[in-house]
């Protein structure tokens, strides 16, 4: 049986998976009965009020099993509890993701949703100084608005009298519009083709905007295949981010950069496009993009038996490497060094 998160190959009737704790069957506890002490642990601690020590128990379980949803679930509670809104409503929604059946997970999301909703109101009202409105008697209401109506009418009146007709020279000259300030081919971000120099079609937003530091967060907490995670760059505008990972010793480039881009769907499928910057000792040994259509093809080979290293070519577009260095004659021994 092969895990829909992880790609695992886990026994058949299993009800979890034994690398990242994904369930398999709905209304499964999954990976909590293996993690039952820790999970009753972090609730405690978390009760007492020591939310660190709460915090950093339910990150262990994650190291151990990263879909764990229950452990999501909790430290949704805790970024809550401590006004963290925003990363509170990210641990939920990883947890609704894992099961979505769950109706607790579901009812925490809505409420988060509307609480941020309500202080985003708030902060809104605050900055624009907009007074808070109150009931005024019906009477009160009329007789203000005729005196504004008069005060208008009188004061056309007036200017139609004292003010001379306008001559044709009065009348202001078209001005055309400025031009649309076209976009950096220099930067990837503003959805311009590296390749070809042309503006590729801008998507809309996703659905799901966060802060870089909470995604890159969850995309650590989440991922099963031992990647180490240097950066993550969202634009809202284009619908795409960009992330950087180190190379690997062991694997070409291209395998990390797709085992990256397959991650990063996983934990964010809103988005339509991701571009991946594979960082070695001497600089990037790799720049290349994934799409989420072909993140879905990727994974849908690699479920009927194909390797991810032959799925690379598929899954990576717009890819880009280093020349490699020119051979240069040595000094000694005539030797050619590469």
């Amino acid at each position: 049986m092969i895990c829909p998160q992880c790609f695992e190959d886990n026994d058949d009737g299993a009800e979890f998976c034994r690398e990242c704790g994904a369930p398999f069957k709905s209304g499964s506890d999954a990976s909590d009965m293996a993690v039952y002490k820790e999970l009753a642990k972090a609730n405690l601690l978390k009760m007492r009020g020591d939310m660190k020590s709460a915090n950093d128990t339910l990150l262990s379980i994650l190291k151990r099993f990263p879909n764990n949803p229950t452990a999501h679930s909790l430290l949704g509670d805790i970024s809550a509890d401590q006004g963290d809104l925003q990363q509170a409503k990210t641990w939920y929604e990883m947890a609704v993701e894992l099961v979505p059946d769950n109706k607790g997970d579901k009812e925490k999301l809505a409420r988060i949703t509307s609480r941020i909703a309500e202080d985003e109101k708030a902060s809104a009202t605050q900055i624009i100084g907009i007074p808070e409105r109150k009931t005024l008697p019906g009477a009160f209401i009329a007789l203000s608005a005729l005196i504004v109506v008069a005060i208008a009418v009188g004061s056309f009146w007036i200017g139609n009298i004292s003010s001379p007709k306008k001559e044709a020279t009065d009348i202001v000259p078209y001005v055309p519009p400025k031009p649309v300030e076209q976009p950096n081919p220099a930067d990837p971000a503003q959805g311009v083709n590296p390749e070809t120099q042309e503006p590729t079609q801008t998507p809309q937003s996703p659905e799901k905007v966060q802060t870089d530091e909470a995604m890159l967060t969850a995309i650590r907490a989440k991922s099963v295949d031992k990647l180490e995670w240097r950066g993550l760059v969202e634009d809202p505008r284009a619908g795409r981010a960009i992330v950087t990972v180190s190379a690997s010793a062991t694997e070409p480039p291209s395998l990390t950069a797709t085992k990256a881009g397959l991650a990063f769907f996983e934990t964010f499928p809103a988005f339509k496009t991701v571009t991946v910057r594979v960082l070695g000792s001497k600089g990037y040994d790799m720049i290349a993009d994934m799409t989420a259509e072909s993140a879905t093809t990727v994974k849908a080979a690699i479920s009927g038996g194909d390797t991810v290293e032959s799925q690379s070519q598929v899954a990576l577009s717009n890819t880009w490497m280093p020349p490699a260095p020119e051979a240069s004659t040595g000094t000694a021994g005539g030797n050619v060094s590469r």
